[in-house]
């Protein structure tokens, strides 16, 4: 199990009473804390640690809490370090405000309530573990799709491959169930057997035999199924009704499925029978058949071969006897075999030699004459012996099965490429046989499953046993839609696995019909999706987490209209009354030192309705709702240009207009871009635009000054930036922040057309 570290969290406070405190608050957590008494120390102690939280002090000697936060999110770009700020004082609005711009998310004012800091501090280590490990799927989820999309793309090119070859190999291919049904062909086959892929696909191989063929065939297949090869010479019926021969390899792919090589050998048979006839001519027979025909004197070592055998190895029938003599025994098998093959060969020869084996058959690897190897498969009986009962003379033939090898092997390697795509990409697959009731599971499926090929006996019912209680109605319903036609669309169910853990899959179903519309074989895949719906759970609560965060925008909007309307109804009419009476008082009295104490009085009570107003329009700016956005913006900007000494250009469109919610937010989005333009910028001159393009509203804000660089924009600390993003997320508009050519920035929102107001 992998290690989990603790998260950091930071204190800083110039006074060692109390980190004290916040220690004792803090340490039962399972944190790890760093503590610092000043700001240098801090930049110092967390220069390699990522921090989950820093709880600062606002007034500290040298650094105060603001610098320090400022320099710990600059020092760490990329990072976004939610920071509470402590204080002994009531901060005013504007430091408050630098304060969030600075990556504040809170205020706590001291002396510290023990159990509302460690609630607090609660919330952010759970978004920050929650970050830490969407950030680790993520990867995680990205490295396993790009992987299993270059597994997939090799399993396509190898599986078209393998295609390719079986479709047009030159003998037949096609594999059957353990009926002899046919399951697959390649054209070859059809040849072979004068039938077309359709009529061969509703019938079994023993249909094709003949009855003689068929109970010999059998009995031999029973029995050389223990081997796990098998190997015959049958008679088949052509579809035209005559008789041939054809040689019958056949290997298990499975407990209930073969796959057979076949070809057809008129020649061939004619030959052996022959070679079994002591009585015919052998070297006539031998001279005449298109196969490799050879016959060999054991006790001489004198060799006849005919020119097919010579041309198997690249060789004429002159040239091969150039290279071997006449006299140099089982010349084939000790001048050309591979070195692996030699003493297999001569064990086999052995065996048949003693009366063990009735015949000698052996596939084995030669050399060609152009030095590349292929396969070949003998087979030879000795039809002579000596008195004393040693072999004398011995014939048999010689194929070349060097395509059907290939074809094994290409075979092979589909298969172990199509399980290691499935295990990679945790999907399995399955094929059910619905006549007789047998399904059949790919090695992944198994381990999707949750079980071991033991607990499952193959049949349909038995699924049962692995699905959820809630969902057995759900996958036998989806089944049987299947199978009465329907197209049925994928469908998630759910299993348990034998440690009991519930696993999430993502299934597809496809039936095949016969002629007459039965469904006879069901195929399907599954795939574990555990993770992905882990993975969309975690970003639903991301998404909470968003909508949270626009409710407590919502909310701070509402409660800063809730304060505007009490100062401006409370407070400033209390002062305009107190203004009214100082003027009363001042006409009644003729001492001039009094008249110009209330003078003086006066002017304040005045200043102070002026910040009232001030304060009042920040907190709410009513001039949006009584006479909208334009006129806002208007309002706003001649006070921003006297204050910063900046030249502000409007191009406003007034037949553009929002709901008041959605113009508090634009207007929202323009403080924030003049602040910044005022801090950093240096520009002389801003434009202010508000256009129609196409299906969207343009609002633009643009500088002069030096622009802004790509580690500025994306770096976690630039809250100014992600607080607009976050409202244009609300107006489900497109955000974006550049610098344009010749200098300066570019702040754009594209709002669709939907969102203005008629």
């Amino acid at each position: 199990m992998p290690v989990k570290h603790l998260p950091y969290i930071l204190i800083v406070d110039d006074h060692e009473v109390n980190l004290e405190i916040l220690e004792n608050i803090i340490g039962k957590l399972k944190v790890k804390l760093v503590r610092a008494v000043s700001g240098t120390e801090a930049l110092q102690k967390t220069k390699r640690i990522k921090l989950a939280l820093a709880i600062i002090d606002v007034k500290m000697p040298g650094m105060n809490g603001y610098e320090l936060a400022e320099k710990l999110n600059s020092e760490k770009p990329g990072e976004k370090i939610p920071i509470i700020f402590l204080t002994a004082n009531q901060t005013d609005e504007i430091e408050i405000g630098k304060g969030y711009s600075l990556g504040a998310v809170d205020y706590i004012f001291k002396p510290v309530n023990a159990h509302f800091l460690k609630s607090k501090i609660g919330v952010f280590l759970d978004l920050f573990n929650q970050n830490t490990t969407i950030l680790k799927d993520a990867a995680l989820l990205k490295k396993s799709a790009d992987k299993m999309s270059r597994v997939i793309a090799a399993l396509k090119k190898s599986d078209e491959r393998y295609r390719n070859y079986v479709n047009n190999a030159p003998d037949g291919v096609f594999v059957t169930d353990e009926t002899g049904k046919f399951l697959e062909v390649n054209r070859a086959l059809c040849r072979i057997t004068g039938y077309s892929r359709d009529e061969l696909l509703t019938r079994s191989l023993p249909e094709l035999l003949p009855e003689e063929s068929l109970s010999k065939g059998l009995a031999k297949f029973v029995k050389d199924l223990k081997s796990g090869q098998i190997k015959a010479e049958l008679q088949f019926m052509h579809k035209n009704g005559s008789r041939r021969w054809w040689t019958l390899d056949a290997v298990i792919l499975s407990k209930n499925h073969f796959l057979y090589f076949t070809k057809d050998i008129p020649d061939y048979k004619r030959v052996n029978e022959a070679l079994w006839d002591t009585d015919l001519q052998m070297e006539r027979i031998i001279k005449g058949a298109n196969v490799g025909a050879m016959e060999w004197n054991v006790q001489s070592g004198e060799t006849l071969f005919n020119e097919e055998f010579a041309n198997i190895l690249g060789y004429t029938h002159a040239g091969l006897e150039d290279v071997i003599g006449i006299s140099r025994g089982w010349a084939p098998d000790e001048l050309f075999s591979h070195p692996d093959e030699k003493i297999k060969t001569l064990e086999k020869l052995e065996r048949h030699f003693s009366g063990e084996w009735p015949y000698y058959d052996n596939e084995l690897r030669i050399k060609h004459k152009d030095g590349h190897w292929m396969w070949v498969n003998d087979r030879a009986r000795v039809i002579t012996r000596t008195d004393d009962g040693k072999p004398l003379i011995m014939s048999g033939t010689r194929t070349n099965i060097t395509e059907r090898k290939e074809a094994e092997e290409a075979l092979r390697e589909s298969e172990e490429t199509i399980a290691e795509s499935q295990r990679i990409a945790h999907i399995g697959s399955w094929k059910w046989d619905i006549q007789s009731d047998t399904i059949r599971f790919s090695k992944e499926m198994y381990n999707v499953y949750g079980i071991s090929p033991a607990r499952f006996d193959g049949g349909f019912k038995s699924l049962n046993e692995f699905l959820h209680p809630d969902d057995v109605e759900l996958f036998n319903n989806k089944i049987k839609a299947s199978m009465s036609g329907a197209n049925p669309s994928p469908f998630e169910y759910r299993v348990i696995h034998k440690d009991g853990s519930v696993h999430n899959l993502y299934a597809e179903v496809r039936i095949e019909f016969d002629r007459s519309g039965i469904p006879v074989t069901s195929i399907g895949t599954v795939q574990d999706i555990t993770e992905r719906k882990i993975a969309e759970k975690e970003k639903n609560v991301l998404e909470q987490l968003q909508q949270l965060t626009q409710y407590t925008e919502k909310a701070r909007e509402n409660e800063r209209a809730a304060i505007s309307r009490e100062l401006h109804d409370d407070l400033g009419q209390a002062l305009t009354a107190v203004k009214i009476d100082l003027g009363m008082i001042r006409s009644s009295v003729s001492d001039q030192g009094v008249v110009s104490q209330i003078n003086k009085v006066t002017a304040l009570v005045s200043d102070t309705i002026k910040t009232v107003q001030r304060i009042t329009s920040n907190l709410r700016p009513d001039i949006i709702y009584d006479l909208g956005l334009e006129t806002a913006i208007e309002w706003y900007t001649k006070q921003y240009a006297e204050r910063y000494g900046k030249e502000v250009i409007l191009e406003l469109d007034p037949a553009i207009s929002f709901s008041s919610e959605d113009s508090l937010t634009l207007f929202r989005i323009m403080q924030e871009s003049l602040t910044n333009v005022a801090r950093h910028s240096e520009a002389t001159r801003v434009i202010i635009a508000l256009c129609k393009e196409g299906d969207k509203v343009i609002f633009c804000i643009s500088d002069n000054g030096i622009g802004i660089t790509d580690s500025q924009r994306n770096a976690k600390n630039s809250f100014g930036i992600i607080s607009m993003n976050e409202r244009a997320a609300s107006l489900q508009a497109k955000f974006d922040v550049s610098s344009k050519k010749g200098g300066g920035t570019v702040i754009k929102l594209m709002i669709p057309l939907k969102n203005q107001q008629a």
